[in-house]
């Protein structure tokens, strides 16, 4: 499970950073994207392709 904030730990970048690469790893189907009650964005995981 991948956040912004856990990205960007461990790359050294801001949460900021890390979002928009997130972001294009999603729309791209390699990772998944997870939402809390509220519809906001929670974390992401990799996509299954089975």
């Amino acid at each position: 499970m991948l956040t912004a904030e856990s990205v960007s730990t461990r790359l050294a970048v801001s949460p900021a950073a890390a979002h928009p690469s997130l972001t294009e790893l999603a729309k791209a189907g390699i990772l998944g994207r997870t939402k809390g009650q509220r519809g906001r964005l929670v974390c992401s995981t990799a996509a299954w392709r089975g």
